[in-house]
């Protein structure tokens, strides 16, 4: 189906549309517990709901070609779980799907999400067999309101199911199933109404993390800036070592939260030195041996400041990660002297990264050093300042990525 442009409705609590009903033999306790659960938003609600008549049978009933198989609140409880163990949008919308495939209920499934940056319903697997009418689609998206019925297709009728994925505060989007060879009951509608409440109440809680991570992310891009701000010389530093950092993990195959983790501690890796004085962190000749005393500590500074601040739960290691970014494979480093199987694998990846940038970019006491001799230094320290696994990934990022960039540049 293509996908439907629609503008972002109003929150809207979902509604039964009125059609003829179908005969059911759904128990009414069954019933009753269905009701409720449909009216639920919190997952440990709906799970409580699910499990007080877990052994209890449901039965789908109406016109059937094959017997539909029975079903209990029991198996709405093991959803219910399945969509708790989600971590993004889409792994709800294909739980959800093979959960209704699970049935046999139906010849059809398909669900669609909104995505706020087109402005458009996206279809999750674009390989239904029948195309259900889009206004369809978008009433049920539009208004909150399920609806059942039925059109002809290719000398036959299709009947279906659509419902909202809706919380008590959005829609997110819409679930439909279908069928040529029977009629869906109003009981049925009901079920699938409170599983599309359930995933719309599991999207809510996981719109809302990615929130928290986007506001995570914005704050600590605002507090790279205020290093750079203090010395116009190495502005750019966190930023470079940053984007060096997450090249060097992707090289590495490390996963997308680790690269992430990655990148968020590399841009943090020198907040501490906010603790150091001007005259020090500035100074335009060598350090005395006091000032690259006090200049060690800001390791330590960076841990008991960023310690204090409440990161999102994917980024809650950047404190620690950027704390250990001067530790080294052979335990000589600072400010903890750790050794290799004591350091983050990501605080490993950012001393390459960091000293790379350093002796490339222009200093208050030096110039740049040239790339071969920097790659050459590099090298001398594997597996003693630099972990030899994250050299070779660098190395590979070098000489397929930076340097050929850096000659187009040159030009």
């Amino acid at each position: 189906m293509t996908t439907t442009e629609l503008n972002s409705p109003k929150p809207v609590a979902p509604k039964f549309a009125t059609e003829a009903s179908v005969p059911s033999n759904y128990s009414p306790s069954a019933l009753s517990e269905l009701q409720k659960i449909s009216q639920l938003d919190e997952a440990v609600e709906y799970g409580a709901v699910l499990t007080l008549r877990s052994e209890e049978a449901v039965p789908f009933v109406g016109t059937v070609a094959t017997a539909a198989p029975g079903i209990s609140l029991g198996f709405l409880n093991q959803i219910n779980q399945a969509l708790m163990r989600c971590t993004s949008a889409v792994a709800v919308v294909e739980c959800l799907l093979h959960s209704t495939r699970t049935l046999r209920v139906a010849t059809d499934n398909e669900a669609w999400l909104y995505d706020r940056g087109t402005q458009r319903l996206q279809p999750i697997q674009q390989q239904i067999r029948h195309r259900i009418p889009a206004n369809t689609i978008e009433a049920v998206f539009a208004t909150g309101e399920a609806r059942r019925g039925s059109f002809p297709v290719q000398r036959a009728e299709l009947f279906y199911l659509c419902v909202p994925l809706a919380s008590s505060k959005q829609i997110y989007g819409v679930c439909y199933l279908g069928s040529t060879s029977r009629a869906f009951s109003r009981d049925e509608l009901e079920m699938l109404t409170a599983i599309g409440n359930q995933a719309g109440a599991m999207l809510e809680t996981l719109d809302a993390k990615a929130e928290q991570e986007r506001v995570c992310e914005n704050m600590i891009h605002g507090l790279a800036l205020t290093i750079d701000a203090r010395d116009e010389i190495t502005a750019g530093h966190s930023g470079r070592v940053a984007g060096y950092s997450a090249a060097i993990a992707r090289y590495m195959n490390l996963s997308a939260n680790e690269q992430r983790l990655t990148y968020y501690a590399g841009l943090l890796h020198d907040y501490g030195k906010i603790g150091v004085r001007d005259d020090i962190l500035c100074k335009p000749s060598q350090l005395t041996a006091e000032e690259y005393e006090e200049i060690k500590q800001h390791p330590e500074y960076t841990l008991s400041i960023l310690s204090k601040i409440k990161f999102s739960e994917g980024l809650k290691d950047v404190p620690h990660v950027a704390s250990c970014h001067h530790e080294r494979p052979d335990g000589k480093g600072y400010p903890r002297g750790l050794k290799r199987e004591e350091i983050p694998i990501e605080a490993l990846i950012i001393a390459v990264a960091d000293v790379f940038d350093a002796l490339t970019v222009k200093r208050h006491y030096r110039d740049p050093m040239p790339l071969d001799e920097v790659i050459a230094l590099l090298e001398a320290g594997r597996d003693t300042q630099f972990e030899g696994i994250v050299i070779d990934a660098f190395k590979r990022y070098y000489y397929e990525e930076f340097f050929p960039r850096y000659k187009r540049h040159r030009r």
